[in-house]
């Protein structure tokens, strides 16, 4: 930073005194949020309070630039920073723990990426283009397997960093967070998330003692009852005139001028003083006539820019032209863009760096303000295209040389000089790190396209290109909704460029978040029209893979018939392009549907077929889900020590390639097999360490559905008050990810089993909250109108039935229903009449034979005796 004195800070006592705020005994608000334009002065504002605000000698600074590519890409860097910055405050050993979890994740992260192999097809469409098979199947469950691996180890590796900080907790520290926008826009939405949700948390409760200092360009959303807000507005006249005049420059009539060609913006007013200076060192001062008024905040950075140059050194003049097209500043890179006869001296370098317009933040490469660098890379594009294209060139080869370390700055070059090539090279590239699952590299790609100087020279075709990859990336991160904001502006680009084959692929990708999200009547629409787009431009992979997850939603929606029809012809298409992987899918598919349709016999064929081509491509993974299904088909047959064999085979499996969804799968299927055998006690043990797995993997309607085991086999070891408690977390969970049906579900069997209990008003409480939570549920009204029969609450009854026959006339039940209210009643002949309806929609139905041989009957007796 270059500001001689705090008497620059005299505009700022606002942002000031709300961060000596926070120290002030009693108050409940521990985060300060600095939000302002680019080049507002936050960053100076953190140094200085960093470096210059009085605090106590003892108090700890901590610091994270959300600049930093690797803070914000990385898995587990943010926590290492925090980690190293606290060392040396640290007794020896203390972050033994943490340093011995984090050599576990990164072996597990591993062996994950070791354990499968993909087939990789590639097939040519009609119009010349080409797609890469999908990587549905092994690239998403291993995308996932390090998605959830990632959750774990972040979660485990903050405690253990918080239990070695607990050391620290009657030591008063500040964490000063810079660069936040990066973090709002750049970083992926998982990353904010566990960021603002778990890590500062975690820190606040950890430290007593620890104030948060947040600086970016918006307003970080956090708790009011512990955050304030500083905003750093655009300076006044007044306060543009002090800090000018700090600097000797007393003229009213060029102070005025400064003003209206700056309007008050800091990096712009201090712009302007380094042309005054420069000016005054050469014999050409600024003047009020040269500057202008009412001028955007572009043109005015970029004339002061030009009017900077003119005044300096030739030397210098042309290191600041080159500075302003590199990415990072250093010396090297500075050098190998200049000519032999400008290279600069460590001083002259360091002299460069003492302009405003350049940034150093701590322990990283000092760059040119992004104001400038896109200011300027517009300006030389248009203006010097010769020597634009030269020292992007100079640029490219000075990176190229270093090697991969250095490949997106390579890119960031590369992208100015030739887009069409270099994007093209960017899809390559961005492929390879989808496919091997890097999300650094996902996120530093995708980082790179979008800089606004790059972006700009992008047509609307890569600009699809781009947000379908996003979504892809989102995708694999379970990153559900951001993803379809993605595909859904990537479909909208495709369409506009008549890009069948990608509108294609996009249609696809959102059938797939549409289906995952349970919405499948949109997920079906979706794959219905890239089926027809697939099919028009003859790419038969596309076509079967479209095929496959339509037999995937109508199995869910249990349609088995038509789920066979699209896996059959799937089958046909994988096997005609050759892709044994795809194949094995869908036979491992056509066995859940057999199994469901309870044709076992054809299940275990389809599976054991399903299994050898899983082995055969070296799909570990693939293989332990065919035994995991093979255990559910020998279970159902009560054939329960085949179906435990099977259970644990698939275990060992899923444990050998780090599949912690697997695991969690392979632990239930042992707990239902032990419930189906009667021992509940083992059941709740496998079954408890399902949940654990699937809670720590954030998977809400994994745990939901576990809730439901566990509660079986709590009423079978008779801990009912144990049961309830996990029926209503299953409903709060379901409930929590918009699964309304599923949550009713598990609210009928809980007011069954409160009714079971004696618990009359409870129940009927739970049936309420049902129907409450999904009115239009004509089931529900059915199922609250018999509780309320049976509490004798018959009014209320058939008001329930009545809406309920609006929604569902025919319904079986809704006869059955009316027939019971009118027993209850006591009116035999509308309850003769409702059962005989009822057995008409549903013949042989024995509660309804009953009903109806109780209202015929003449036998007072037995009449009060049935009622």
């Amino acid at each position: 930073m270059t500001l001689p004195s705090p008497a620059h800070f005299t505009d700022r006592e606002d942002a000031l005194a709300a961060y000596d705020a926070l120290w002030q005994p009693g108050g409940s608000q521990r985060v300060l949020n600095i939000e302002g334009m680019s080049g507002n002065g936050k960053s100076t504002l953190l140094w200085f309070l960093d470096n210059h605000h009085p605090r106590p000698a003892a108090r700890l600074h901590l610091r994270l630039d959300m600049e930093s590519a690797s803070v914000r890409q990385g898995d587990y860097e943010l926590l290492d920073a925090l980690a190293h910055q606290c060392r040396p405050c640290l007794d020896a050993g203390a972050l033994a723990a943490y340093a011995a979890r984090k050599d576990v994740a990164l072996a597990q992260a591993q062996a994950i990426r070791a354990a499968p192999a993909e087939a990789r097809i590639e097939q040519h469409v009609a119009d010349g283009s080409s797609v890469a098979a999908s990587p549905n199947s092994i690239t998403f469950e291993v995308a996932t397997r390090l998605a959830d691996l990632r959750r774990q180890a972040r979660t485990d590796l903050l405690w253990e960093l918080c239990d070695a900080l607990a050391g620290l907790a009657a030591l008063e520290m500040t964490l000063f967070v810079d660069s936040y926008e990066y973090v709002r826009h750049g970083a992926d939405a998982e990353f904010r998330a566990w960021f603002e949700e778990q890590v500062l948390e975690a820190l606040l409760q950890t430290l007593p003692h620890l104030r948060v200092v947040v600086a970016g360009r918006e307003e970080l959303p956090f708790r009011a009852d512990r955050h304030q807000r500083a905003t750093l507005r655009l300076w006044t006249a007044g306060e543009s005139d002090r800090f000018l005049q700090s600097y000797a420059i007393d003229d009213p009539s060029l102070l005025a001028a400064i003003y209206a060609h700056c309007q008050g913006h800091p990096l712009l007013t201090n712009l302007a003083r380094e042309v005054w200076s420069a000016g005054a060192d050469v014999g050409r001062p600024l003047t009020p006539d040269e500057l202008r008024a009412d001028i955007n905040r572009a043109a005015a950075a970029q004339w002061l820019v030009s009017r900077l140059l003119e005044r300096l050194p030739e030397k210098l003049r042309a290191a600041v032209r080159a500075a302003a097209l590199l990415r990072e500043l250093s010396l090297d890179a500075l050098n190998a863009v200049l000519d032999a006869g400008d290279a600069l001296t460590t001083a002259e370098y360091q002299r460069l760096l003492r302009f405003s317009f350049v940034i150093a933040p701590p322990g990283q490469p000092p760059r040119v303000h992004d104001l400038i660098r896109q200011t300027e890379e517009a300006w030389n594009r248009t203006h010097e295209p010769a020597r634009h294209q030269a020292l992007h060139a100079l640029a490219q080869a000075y990176y190229a040389q270093l090697g991969d370390g250095a490949g997106v700055d390579t890119l960031y070059h590369h992208l100015a000089l030739d887009t069409d090539a270099a994007f093209a090279r960017w899809k390559d590239e961005m492929g390879d790190a989808l496919f091997n699952f890097d999300r650094q590299a996902q996120q530093a790609l995708l980082e790179v396209a979008r800089l606004p100087e790059r972006w700009a020279e992008l047509n609307d075709q890569q600009r699809g290109d781009w947000h379908y990859l996003r979504g892809r990336s989102e995708y694999y991160s379970d990153q559900w909704h951001a993803a379809l904001d993605d595909y859904a502006e990537a479909l909208g680009l495709f369409r506009a460029v008549g890009d069948r084959l990608g509108e294609a692929n996009v249609l696809k990708a959102q059938g797939d978040v549409l289906y995952f999200l349970k919405r499948t009547d949109e997920a079906l629409e979706k794959y219905a029209e890239a089926l027809g787009l697939f099919r028009a431009v003859g790419d038969r992979l596309g076509e079967a893979n479209v095929l496959k997850a339509q037999g995937d939603v109508l199995y869910f929606l249990k349609r088995t018939d038509e789920a066979l029809e699209k896996y059959a012809e799937a089958l046909g298409l994988f096997r005609a392009v050759g892709d044994r992987l795809g194949e094995a899918n869908v036979l491992k598919a056509q066995g859940d549907v057999l199994y469901f349709l309870k044709r076992t016999d054809e299940a275990l064929e389809k599976y054991a077929e399903a299994l050898g081509l899983f082995r055969a491509v070296g799909d570990r993974l693939g293989e332990a889900n065919v035994l995991q299904a093979q255990g559910d088909v020998h279970r159902w047959k009560r054939e329960y020590d085949s179906a435990r064999a099977m259970y644990e085979s698939a275990l060992n499996l899923y444990l050998q390639v780090g599949a912690r969804q697997g695991t969690a799968n392979a632990y239930l299927g042992l707990g239902r097999t032990a419930l189906a055998e009667g021992s509940g006690a083992e059941a709740v043990q496998w079954t408890q360490r399902a949940i654990d797995i699937h809670a720590s993997n954030q998977s809400r309607y994994d745990v939901a559905l576990d809730c439901q085991t566990l509660a079986e086999a709590y009423k079978v070891i008779d801990r009912p008050e144990d049961a309830i408690e996990a029926l209503r977390r299953s409903i709060l969970l379901y409930a929590e990810i918009d699964l309304i049906d599923w949550a009713n579900s598990v609210r009928t069997s809980l007011g069954n089993l409160l009714e079971e209990l004696g618990r009359v008003e409870e129940s009927l409480n739970v049936y309420g909250e049902a129907v409450s939570a999904q009115p239009e549920a004509a089931w529900l009204r059915r199922n609250y109108a018999e509780g309320l029969t049976k509490s004798q609450r018959l009014a209320e009854a058939a008001e329930q039935l009545d809406r309920a026959e609006e929604l569902q006339p025919d319904a079986p039940y809704l006869a059955l229903r009316r027939a019971e209210l009118a027993q209850a009643q006591g009116d035999r002949t509308q309850a003769a009449a409702w059962a005989s309806e009822a057995l008409r929609r549903q013949p042989d139905w024995d509660e309804a034979q009953a009903l109806l041989a109780w209202a015929t009957s003449l036998d007072d007796e037995a009449a009060a005796h049935d009622g």
